[in-house]
């Protein structure tokens, strides 16, 4: 039997990604790179101004994972201009682990999939949507403090298994 939880998220200002390669942060950066237990999206545009997303998530430290990502060249493919990364605290009423944070991803990928098909921004990492084996029954995952650039793409509440009468968003 699955464990009923529900997720909340807790974002961060973005941070320019070329900041990762010196590792030149402020200190409120300083923090939210040290954060572990993470789900992250990466923002970038291409040649002609679309936007790109990006979706991951760790539960290493966010610093340790993007400098991977820059090393192996692996994000945003097709987006490299004005690359900037916005990280997201998971809390849950259950411990937060490797299985919570890739379905957490997965949900959010859907999610900007679902929201992407106007076609205003593409989304970067679809197939990650299914490679994992759902362990838990996400009523819904709550967004807090989303910076107002981010809002265009995470909507500050995603139902997943939620009755909609239940609760209004």
């Amino acid at each position: 039997m699955k464990k009923e939880t529900n997720v909340r998220i807790t974002w961060s200002e973005a941070i320019e990604v070329a900041l990762f390669k010196n590792e030149d942060f402020s200190l409120q950066e300083e923090t939210v790179v040290q954060q572990e237990g993470v789900v992250y999206i990466f923002v970038g545009k291409d040649e002609n101004e679309k936007i790109g997303v990006d979706v991951g998530q760790t539960g290493r430290s966010l610093l340790k994972r993007v400098k991977e990502h820059i090393e192996e060249q692996d994000y945003l493919e097709g987006f490299p201009k004005e690359q900037k990364v916005f990280s997201g605290k998971i809390s849950s009423q259950i411990d937060v682990n490797n299985d919570l944070l890739k379905q957490t991803e997965s949900i959010i990928i859907q999610h900007l999939i679902q929201k992407s098909a106007s076609d205003e921004f593409g989304v970067c990492n679809i197939s990650q949507t299914k490679h994992y084996d759902e362990i838990f029954n996400i009523g819904h995952i709550e967004n807090c403090f989303i910076p107002r650039e981010l809002s265009t793409f995470v909507d500050k509440y995603i139902p997943e298994e939620d009755d909609a009468n239940k609760r209004k968003h």
